[in-house]
């Protein structure tokens, strides 16, 4: 055997490749390889979670919605009945409506209450989550049934 050919023939020397050399190119595929693999598992990982929260997501916007539909039907009932007794027309329904709509200084269909409101004891402004003034801590108590 001449000096730097291999047991197996010259084609493996011309290419450069030693025993050594490729000994050392498995251990970097098996490194690539367990790498790719891990990233693989928490891909698949990553997947169920989303699939759980999607199934989550829809169970929510489902009762949402038989919500949605239940209070339409409390409403529908509720205009039926005191339109009934006070001698109300669809009119007088629209422009109350629109009257209530307008309270957030625009005209578009939606309800907007302010995220903050005023402290009773001491007139400065607090979130609506807080159930009592973070300055004075005096405790609020909400006044109106809608909030």
């Amino acid at each position: 055997m001449r000096c730097g050919q291999s047991e197996r023939g010259d084609d493996e020397t011309r290419a450069g490749q030693t025993p050594r050399s490729r000994s050392g190119q498995n251990v970097v595929n098996l490194f690539w390889n367990l790498y790719q693999q891990r990233r693989i598992s928490a891909a698949d990982a990553d997947v169920a979670i989303a699939k759980r929260k999607a199934v989550d997501a829809s169970a929510r916007l489902e009762d949402l919605e038989l919500t949605v539909e239940r209070l339409l039907l409390i409403n529908q009932a509720l205009w039926e009945t005191i339109a009934k007794h006070q001698e109300l027309t669809e009119e007088d329904l629209l422009e109350k409506v629109n009257e209530i709509d307008l309270r957030d200084g625009k005209l578009d269909g939606k309800l907007k209450r302010s995220a903050f409101r005023k402290c009773k004891q001491c007139g400065r402004s607090l979130h609506r989550r807080h159930s009592k003034c973070i300055f004075c801590g005096a405790p609020y108590a909400e006044d109106k049934a809608f909030g």
